[in-house]
């Protein structure tokens, strides 16, 4: 080849070189200047959603707005609870200058009261950002629930509704804000435990924590005036029966009566003299008024279990002092119709996975609402109220709000 020719090829070589180099630098230059402006864009947009922040934590938080209308809703919802203790409220400054029962202003608890709920609010939206997103149907739920409120509430008219809403200090888009944060933090908990508290039963774990907090206890019930005859049918159903005692029984109960509470009672001193065993407790069962389905089993007790709640309708000292006592204890109540003893025992492992013990019916429910509550109360310790709530929410001055809100959500 000729020194011509390459010096062509070179030069033609170079100058496609030149142009690809020319276009990539301009690609380069176009894009980072896309990176900068995209980048500072959305800088900016954080920074004022930031700046307007009235309460936050982490990517979750309240403009003013919003801050009122959960404000004004806890007003009407703690009014509620003040008239169901027994208080008569008024929004006024003599009510709130007025003190409480601990001694505190009404003003200054409500206050206190209505952060706290705030900030619940914050860190349920939270988790449930940790957990989840809103799907196509939670938002079209949303929308539905927030038009059904404008339409019925300000005939469909945005400037209606910031209308009657401006006494409370929000608008419409705060509301429509609002309509999801309320959204996301009722159904954060069912995200994490599922429906019923169903995802509970997979960690052994929180199950043995939350089985610790119930009480177990076997009871003996010897009855003074009656006594049950428990009879078996053909068909598999059992009938009580009720039968007066005689002179000869009631003596015979009460000597009973007198020498298990001797016994347990000299357990209790850690006298010399005989003390109450589980065999001897066992028998009593055995002998005299006690449920023979659960002398093996034994009873739950759990402040917020339905049967619990049944139970003590009836005996209510019974399951008082259930709580009281420490494991290995043995106990006396007496009763209209009688007398109670009661020993507590550790729960058994895995009791609450027998689907047949009417005393663990609503044990994942319960449990997953213990847990969950536990979980946005950890959270609420890191939501941080900013400078504008001090500079600009006076919870006393914002007025109850018993018109604007969602009442149920349209599915």
């Amino acid at each position: 080849m000729s020194s011509e020719s390459k010096n062509i090829n070179t030069t033609t070589g170079d100058a496609k070189k030149a142009k690809k180099n020319k276009f990539l630098t301009r690609f380069i230059c176009i894009f980072l200047a896309f990176v900068v402006i995209f980048g500072g864009a959305m800088a900016v947009m954080i920074g004022v959603r930031e700046s307007r922040a009235v309460v936050k934590y982490d990517n979750v938080s309240m403009g003013e707005g919003v801050t009122r209308f959960f404000i004004s809703r806890f007003k009407t919802i703690y009014f509620a609870s003040l008239r169901a203790e027994g208080v008569s409220p008024s929004d006024s400054e003599h009510f709130w200058s007025d003190l409480d029962s601990d001694g505190i202003s009404y003003g200054e608890k409500f206050k206190d009261e209505a952060k706290k709920y705030l900030a619940n609010v914050i860190a349920a939206n939270r988790i449930f950002k940790a957990y989840s997103t809103l799907t196509s149907d939670d938002k079209e739920c949303i929308s539905r629930s927030v038009s059904e409120v404008l339409k019925y509430k300000a005939n469909g008219s945005v400037d209606e509704f910031n209308r009657l809403a401006s006494p409370y200090g929000f608008d419409y888009s705060d509301f429509e804000r609002a309509a999801e944060m309320l959204y996301c933090s009722e159904k954060a908990g069912l995200v994490i435990y599922g429906e019923d508290g169903k995802n509970l039963s997979s960690s052994s774990e929180l199950c043995a924590k939350y089985l610790d907090m119930y009480s177990h206890v076997h009871l003996a019930f010897v009855r003074t005036e009656t006594k049950l005859q428990i009879t078996e049918n053909e068909n598999g159903t059992t009938t009580e029966t009720f039968f007066p005692l005689t002179a000869e029984e009631k003596a015979e109960r009460a000597e009973v009566i007198a020498e298990i509470t001797a016994l347990i009672e000299n357990r209790k001193a850690g006298s010399s003299d005989p003390w109450i065993s589980q065999s001897t407790f066992e028998q009593l069962q055995k002998n005299y008024d006690s449920d023979p389905d659960m002398l093996d089993i034994g009873y739950y007790f759990k402040d917020t279990a339905k049967s619990t709640v049944e139970f003590r309708e009836e005996f209510s000292s019974v399951v008082d002092l259930a709580y009281k006592m420490e494991i290995g204890e043995y106990g006396r109540v007496d009763l209209p119709i009688g007398v109670c003893f009661i020993y507590k025992d550790e729960p058994d492992p895995f009791a609450y996975a027998d689907s047949s013990n009417v005393f663990f019916s609503d044990f994942y429910s319960d449990g997953a609402d213990y847990f969950y509550t536990e979980a946005v109360l950890e959270f609420s310790k890191s939501v941080e109220f900013t400078r504008l709530y001090t500079e600009r929410i006076d919870p006393l001055k914002i007025p109850r709000n018993t018109d604007l809100y969602i009442k149920s959500w349209v599915s």
